[in-house]
């Protein structure tokens, strides 16, 4: 029995070495051949991980339902892909500005789905919530804090380098980011479970990302470089600040339900007094996570905060509209994320 126990940790850890490395080879990608093929490597290794604790029901229920999206993710991925290679004739990642519209609209909403399922964006975001509890911690923090991060590189790598999406399409993101921040929040404070809840605060937080994105198309489409910039950089430090922040987050939940032996937080008290050092690092990535100053949360939040209020300068009174629903809804969410 200990041996079997050695060898299931050794496999454990080999896979997230490959894990690692897929996931470094999606980024440094040229072409979509490589890009699929590592991205699915990325897929396949995350998949077994997430089933290392395979005896149990609820592992075998968060890897089939896991497997199935990522799976479905690869699918519009293709789709995508194949789109683009028909119009630029080649497998390289080509600038596609000077296609039709419905082409590059359906390659568009095709690469949206499939990164947005591996991003974990609302309404696509289900199998988060399943996947992380049933997952190892240091799993959970290299896929909550770094996997997602990859499928949100996807989508600023084709906003930014192969195709400026038109204007609806900025205003697809948005909207669906802010679904995805607000709805996230209010999922994980009515949640329990520690893994869990910050599964679905990695959901907030991807929502928060895409705010960002989505104002860079926008920003983007009326010709506002300097707000456009403002925007994909606040996106871009996020996604930085998240990975660092959730993944000492889930590290620290971990060395917590190791100590307590449960996940329900209602069943945790005094761990300040037995459990210090892990009670600081928890501390630190909560503040962060809560954006609140001085921390690297709270600079990122507020340069998209900043994008949001020179909105202004777009001189439409829709978007406008559309731009101060969506920055009280904003300012909303980062205020539940305190609280919870």
């Amino acid at each position: 029995e200990h041996l079997i126990e050695n060898m299931k940790k050794n496999m454990i850890v080999s896979l997230m070495c490959f894990f690692i490395a897929s996931m470094i080879m999606v980024v440094v990608s040229l072409n979509m051949f490589a890009f699929l093929f590592f991205w699915e490597i990325m897929s396949v290794t995350s998949f077994f991980l997430v089933m290392s604790e395979y005896e149990k029901a609820e592992t075998k229920k968060a890897g089939l339902f896991y497997f199935i999206m990522t799976q479905l993710s690869t699918l519009f991925l293709i789709f995508g892909f194949t789109a683009m290679a028909n119009i630029s004739g080649s497998f390289n990642f080509e600038n596609l500005n000077g296609a039709g519209l419905i082409t590059v609209n359906f390659i568009f909403v095709s690469l949206f789905i499939g990164f947005g399922i591996k991003a974990g964006i609302v309404p696509f975001h289900k199998w988060l919530p399943y996947a992380h509890p049933a997952s190892p911690s240091n799993v959970s923090a290299l896929m909550s804090g770094v996997m997602i991060k990859v499928a949100v590189y996807g989508i600023v790598r084709y906003v930014v380098d192969i195709a400026q999406p038109p204007l609806w399409g900025g205003i697809f993101i948005l909207i669906m980011g802010t679904i995805s921040a607000l709805l996230g929040v209010i999922y994980a404070l009515k949640e329990h479970d520690i893994k869990r809840l910050l599964a679905y605060h990695s959901i907030e937080n991807i929502g928060i990302i895409l705010l960002g994105v989505g104002l860079f198309v926008i920003f983007t489409n009326y010709n506002l470089t300097a707000l456009a910039t403002l925007s994909i950089l606040g996106a871009l430090f996020h996604t930085i600040n998240h990975a660092i922040f959730k993944s000492l987050l889930f590290m620290a939940a971990g060395s917590v339900v190791q100590a307590t032996g449960t996940r329900n937080i209602e069943e945790m008290g005094g761990l300040v007094k037995r459990m210090p050092f892990t009670s600081s690092l928890f501390l630190v990535g909560a503040v962060s996570i809560s954006a609140l100053p001085p921390f690297n949360g709270f600079v990122s939040e507020l340069m998209i905060f900043l994008g949001f209020f020179q909105s202004g300068a777009l001189l439409s009174p829709i978007l406008e509209i559309l731009m101060f629903t969506c920055l009280s809804l904003f300012a909303l969410t980062s205020s539940l994320a305190a609280a919870c």
